[in-house]
């Protein structure tokens, strides 16, 4: 967690109850490993970010927390492509769309994170002794 001290972190979130849920335990921890904490919220249904897309590319966070739900999260993939935002630096936080799946399903939020890029090989330490 040392490794958050002096990072951009940008929280960009459904502007609802579910996207602002994070943001408390978000601020503490901000507080507690030294890093900026950027919140970008997205009005629903969130077929809009270019703004959003725009403030955080000129920002220039370490990474980008997408906290979303619905139509969402391709348009925040898109839009983030297109401004020039690495998909790379993105970790998602997602609901799934309830109109497309099956009610009788109870499927919670999933995290998930884009394929990795290969680290250098200096980037972790050995494990042997």
């Amino acid at each position: 967690m040392d490794k958050l001290k002096g990072k951009k972190i940008a929280h960009v979130y459904h502007d609802s109850a579910f996207g602002k849920e994070p943001i408390p335990v978000l601020e503490d921890l901000a507080k507690k490993y030294g890093f900026e904490l950027l919140l970008v919220p997205v009005p629903p249904p969130g077929v809009d970010q270019q703004a959003q897309w725009l403030r955080v590319r000129q920002d220039k966070p370490d990474f980008a927390l997408l906290w979303a739900a619905g139509v969402m999260v391709p348009t925040a993939i898109k839009t983030a492509a297109k401004v020039g935002y690495p998909r790379d630096k993105i970790i998602g936080i997602h609901c799934p769309d309830r109109k497309r799946r099956d009610p009788r399903r109870r499927t919670p939020p999933r995290l998930t994170f884009p394929p990795p890029s290969p680290p250098p090989a200096a980037t972790f330490p050995s494990s042997r002794t």
